[in-house]
């Protein structure tokens, strides 16, 4: 026995001279097809049936023996084992589809998704000494041998092979006397015409031939096929008898014995064996609710694409790469196979969010039935769902290692394939299975021995698919093509996912260690170039900024009689502003006890007095720590409980408020003098003293207390300065609350100008008319608000907008969404101004990310967040805390200089927003995030705001997105119900249709994230920060009616008499009396096959054509009368 094996071992892997017992087969330079094969040999010479893994793990001449042994004496038979017979009689018969086949037959329906371009593959083909006559006997001999070549099918998902072919249409073309580049265009125009052409699978031919002659020494022979005729490996052996038949006239064009209906009738014994039944049954409990399409960033829905364009990718890997990896695998007890898999696998996984997708593993289906089935040309093919999982902390090896183990199972359950699995899904409930990343490997068929024919190029195409990779070795090492899908991905990503494939190759030749304890999948260098605006500032505070005392005392010493602050119609200079503020920073100082450094909080309306205590504070060394005036006695009491405050600065007519608090000092600002002493004096602190403490809510009903640091202030007001060149001729109006960090800048950013800030009055203080008057009286040159107030303001019937607004050229928007429709009316009505949008949550200080908005933006879909400003970092990770590479979405986390230190009196809080990433200390902002190609934030929303409604995850904001998109839409609101419903809300002139919506919507998301609901509004609720109220919503929603889904009608009522025919179509081909209108089509036992049957019927019936989905979709006879009456009714 051990003799037999060795002999065999060495004749799979060509070995002419001994070799030891004890090396496994991989060693010996094994691959997984030729382990596939080996596999086969043994089990047929020996009578065994040796368990996939086995292969690997016993995998010596040896160890194999050993397996043989003792499964011979623990041998189990199979009594329903399937038979195999010729039957070369039945050679011309009609005889089923395979269950691939049938697959791209539907996929070729132009109502599938991404389908209607059908399955199919080119090559070209070069020939130096090239015949026209001799090659055209090649083919005609390659077609008289095998019948595939000659097989049609018909519409009841059956085919058929005729005895001719009928006329060869082979032409050769001379572009010999063209120039290079001329045919170089020429011949990849052609290429394109030949790839696209579809053949019509009910009439021969279905596979084409044409010769393109270059130059005396170089011709080109384009080979075009169907797919539903020839598989990969088919197509490679091909192009190799095509070869054998062009180098020698003379050789035999014996047909193999075995024919492709015997192979397909075999194919259906085996769904009668116990064996059939074990691997269904290891499927299915393997299967669980893991097969969902992958999470990778998409242009838009594949539902959504009409006509199929494709677009290749093609990478290069040098031989001396490849030989590097393949030692690499031989040294860990792998496979090549098992590496590149894994290589590409983690290349998909690297841009899709959750790190979980199912890839599309196609695999040869060709059992030892008969010596001649090497030999059969045919789709003698299927595929498994290869479920890969990168969200455990695993090395490459280690991954590599689980996917070789978990394909060596697999192919131990090898006769029940993914179009079993994703039919039996179907069945079981309705499940949509996708698995549209399809990974082939053609490195390990042995290399055929080129004569005459050298193939230079291949192109397939795989309907419904939307990445079809095939990895083939060729003359320089192996190279890797992906055909995508060209409109459902942005070219940047599917060039990305190339070069990572690449890349990684590369890098496991070149330091294998990185892949030994780590999983060596990093960003490329393309990649690392455009997230580095984002990621790679210094961090540490410049020497060159000021300390914010300097910042603030340069207009009071330069230009003290100059205009800082105007408030209900009064002007405040510089020196009187400053000398108020220093009087109360003398009662601060004698208040606390001396310096304070716990922050002393502002109970105060809208007015000067508030810029005057910011000022006080910070002039004795303390953080201001504005309240809401609003705010419950409860809450004002924990606030400033929390924070340690001691002293509170407010006004005479809200000191009552104010009394329920204990051991807490009131300054009234509004009795306080304005200084007589000139010089004003600001205590001594460092750039990490707190500069300033803002309340943002929290989960527990009380707000959370952020200490903003100096350093971190006075970067964003230099920086922002700068950017917008504030002087002192700027005007800055005040309308944002004053509890909101953004009025931060109102106060601080036009002082370190030298300019004025104008208060509108406390009672008209969210009055758009009352904003316009101003801007128009005092010159405002500078607004600073959350996008809402804008929207109010620009949604004002305001007589003369544009001159009213035209002094204004600055306009930073922040603290929520900007949509492009509203940025458009910003545009309209501020004509003179640039529009900016800034962004960053309140614990990195004001705002440290700013986009200007472009015409290209207004014209497109989203505004993008933008770049970092100065000493401030934006890291989008993903799951496992690693870089999320571009278009690919992750949390946003901040590092910089105006990161908070934490909020106050909250350590677990703490421990759950603040982490180390790359040495820094970061931020978790809870927002989804992603790189755009020019290294600029795309926000996506909350992950907070993320919700699963029939285990689809959704974004609410990206329903937002599209929604402000649709015409006529100013802003829009998602919110999920209790029953997990999605209602919408929306503010426009006037109502729109539902039926517009639902379209509009229909072309940018999947159905599952469609709202049911729709309400519109005259205005959004609001918070008092400005941003839209989701309490108040689901209140509304409460209270409003939702739309219903209308009755059906008497004539839609459910026992018609098409139902009737429907229920006889159905009991006629599922051959069952016992089959009930209530059934769904998948209880009655329907699938792909039987729904293409019952379209024809249906088609006969009623002279109504349905589409595949009609059936799959909505299984239901009564749903398909209702679409069938109504057609006829339109008809």
């Amino acid at each position: 026995m051990t003799q037999k094996i060795h002999d065999i071992f060495a004749e799979i892997l060509g070995i002419k001279g001994d070799f030891e017992s004890d090396i496994s087969f991989i060693e010996l330079g094994g691959t997984s097809i030729l382990i596939g094969e080996l596999k086969s040999r043994l089990d047929a010479e020996f009578h065994v049936d040796i368990p996939f893994e086995k292969m690997f793990e016993s995998g010596s001449v040896c160890g194999l023996a050993e397996q043989i042994e003792l499964l011979r004496k623990n041998v189990i038979t199979d009594d329903n084992a399937a038979a195999f017979e010729v039957h070369p009689e039945k050679r011309f018969d009609v005889f089923k589809m395979t269950d691939l086949q049938t697959a791209y037959y539907i996929g070729r329906q132009n109502d599938t998704e991404l389908g209607g371009s059908p399955t199919r593959g080119y090559s070209e083909i070069i020939c130096e000494n090239y015949d026209h006559r001799r090659m055209e006997q090649a083919i005609r001999k390659l077609i008289a041998k095998h019948d595939t070549l000659r097989t049609h099918f018909n519409e009841d998902g059956t085919q058929q092979v005729e005895a001719e072919f009928g006329e060869l249409d082979f032409e050769l073309e001379d572009i010999s006397d063209m120039q290079p580049d001329a045919q170089q265009e020429y011949l990849l125009e052609k290429r394109e015409r030949i790839f696209d052409t579809v053949f019509d699978v009910h009439h021969l031919p279905l596979v084409s031939f044409a010769a393109t002659k270059c130059a005396p020494d170089k011709t080109i022979i384009h080979f075009s096929h169907d797919g539903m005729i020839i598989d990969g490996w088919s197509h490679e052996k091909i192009i190799g008898e095509l070869d054998k038949f062009y180098t020698d006239t003379e050789l035999s064009a014996r047909p193999p014995e075995i024919l492709f209906s015997d192979y397909v009738r075999y194919l259906e014994e085996i769904r009668d064996t116990d064996k059939f039944r074990a691997d269904r049954e290891y499927w299915l409990q393997k299967a669980s609710d893991k097969f969902s399409r992958p999470a990778l960033p998409l242009k838009t829905d594949p539902g959504n694409i009409r006509q199929v364009r494709t677009r290749q990718v093609i990478r290069y890997i040098s031989r001396e790469t490849w030989n590097g990896v393949a030692e690499f695998a031989g040294r860990n007890e792998l496979t090549p196979f098992s590496v590149i898999f894994t290589v590409f696998g983690k290349s998909i996984l690297k841009y899709c969010r959750d790190k979980q997708c199912v890839i599309n593993m196609p695999v040869a289906v060709r059992p030892h039935i008969h010596p001649d089935m090497g030999e059969l040309i045919g789709e003698c093919s299927n595929f498994f769902l290869f479920d890969l999982d990168d969200t455990q902390n695993r090395s490459f090896i280690e991954c590599a290692s689980e996917n070789q183990k978990e394909i060596a199972e697999i192919m131990q359950h090898d006769s029940f394939f993914g179009t079993d699995l994703i039919r039996e899904l179907q069945k079981k409930d309705g499940a949509n299975v996708a698995a549209p990343i399809v990974f082939t490997s053609l490195i390990d068929i042995p290399a055929r021995e080129e004569h005459s024919l050298k193939k230079t190029y291949t192109k397939t195409h795989t309907s419904q698919v939307w990445i079809d990779a095939i990895a083939m070795k060729n003359t320089d090492g192996i190279m890797l093509t992906m055909d995508c899908a060209a409109d459902l991905f942005e070219p940047e990503l599917t060039d990305a996912i190339g070069d990572t494939f690449k890349e990684t190759l590369e890098k496991i030749c070149d330091a294998p260690e990185l892949f030994e304890k780590g999983s060596g999948i990093g960003l490329t260098q393309k990649e690392q170039e455009t997230v580095k605006c984002c990621t790679s500032a210094d961090l540490a505070a410049d020497d060159g900024l000021p300390s914010l005392a300097e910042l603030l005392i340069a207009p009071y010493r330069t230009s003290p009689e100059r205009t800082a602050v105007i408030s209900k119609g009064k002007e405040y200079s510089y020196k009187l502003i400053y000398r108020t503020a220093a009087s109360a920073a003398n009662q601060l100082r004698s208040a606390a006890g001396g310096i304070s450094t716990t922050g002393a909080a502002v109970f105060l309306r809208k007015s000067h007095l508030q810029i005057v205590s910011a000022l006080a504070c910070t002039m004795c060394g303390t953080a201001y720590f504005p309240l809401d005036i609003e705010m419950p006695a409860e809450q004002l009491k924990a606030c400033t409980e929390n924070a340690g405050t001691k002293v509170i600065l407010t006004e005479t007519a809200l000191s009552e408020k104010l009394s329920g608090l204990n051991g807490v000092t009131v300054i009234l600002v509004d009795k306080v003098e304005p200084s007589d002493e000139e010089d004003v004096r600001f205590t001594d602190t460092s750039p990490n003293d707190i500069a300033y403490i803002i309340n943002t809510s929290g989960t527990t009903g009380l707000p959370k207390s952020i200490p903003l640091k100096q350093s971190g202030l006075v970067n964003c007001l230099t920086e922002t300065r700068s950017h917008c060149g504030l002087t002192p001729d700027d005007r800055f109006l005040a309308i944002t609350n004053y509890c909101h960090d953004m009025s931060v800048f109102d106060m601080y950013g036009a002082f370190a100008a030298g300019a004025a800030v104008v208060f509108p009055d406390a009672e008209r203080e969210k009055d758009p008319y009352h904003w316009a008057e101003l801007i128009f009286k005092y010159k405002v040159t500078f607004w600073n608000s959350v996008p809402a107030f804008l929207q109010i303001l620009t949604e004002a019937d305001i007589e003369d907008t544009g001159q009213k607004l035209a002094s204004v050229r600055n306009i930073l928007t922040g603290g929520d969404w900007v949509s492009a429709t509203l940025a458009k009316k910003i545009r309209v009505a501020f004509k003179n101004a640039v529009l900016c949008s800034v962004g960053g949550p309140s614990e990195t200080t004001i705002w440290n990310i700013r986009h200007v908005v472009t015409d290209e933006d207004i014209r497109g879909t989203f505004i993008p967040y933008g770049k970092p400003i100065a000493h401030t970092n934006y890291y989008i990770l993903d799951e496992r805390g690693e870089l999320c590479p571009p278009f690919t979405a992750g949390t946003m986390f901040v590092g910089g200089i105006g990161v908070t230190d934490g909020y106050i009196g909250l350590p677990e809080e703490n421990r759950k927003r603040f982490r180390t990433f790359d040495g820094v200390r970061v931020y978790d902002t809870g927002d989804l995030g992603m790189y755009l190609s020019d290294g600029s934030v795309k926000i996506l929303g909350r992950t907070d705001l993320q919700v699963k409604i029939n285990g689809k995850r959704i974004e609410l904001e990206g329903i937002q997105e599209a929604l402000n998109s649709i015409s006529g839409i100013e802003s829009s609101a998602v919110i999920v119900s209790d029953k997990r419903i999605l209602t919408a809300f929306y503010t426009s002139e006037h109502e729109i249709e539902l039926s517009q919506l639902k379209d509009a919507l229909k072309q940018k998301l999947p159905a599952y994230m469609i709202p049911v609901n729709y309400h519109r509004l005259d205005a959004m609720p609001l918070t008092k920060n400005g941003k839209v109220d989701t309490e108040a919503l689901k209140g509304i929603a409460v209270h409003k009616q939702g739309i219903e889904t209308p009755e059906k009608s008497d004539a839609e009522s459910h026992d018609t008499e098409t139902e009737a025919v429907l229920l006889s179509i159905c009991r006629d081909i599922f051959n069952g009396s016992d089959i009930t209108s209530d059934m769904n089509f998948f209880e009655m036992g329907g699938d792909s096959i039987t729904a293409i049957r019952i379209l024809g019927q249906i088609r006969k019936k009623f002279g109504v054509t349905l589409t595949i989905y009609d059936i799959l979709n909505t299984p239901l006879l009564s749903q398909w009368a209702l679409i069938i009456d109504r057609a006829e009714r339109v008809r």
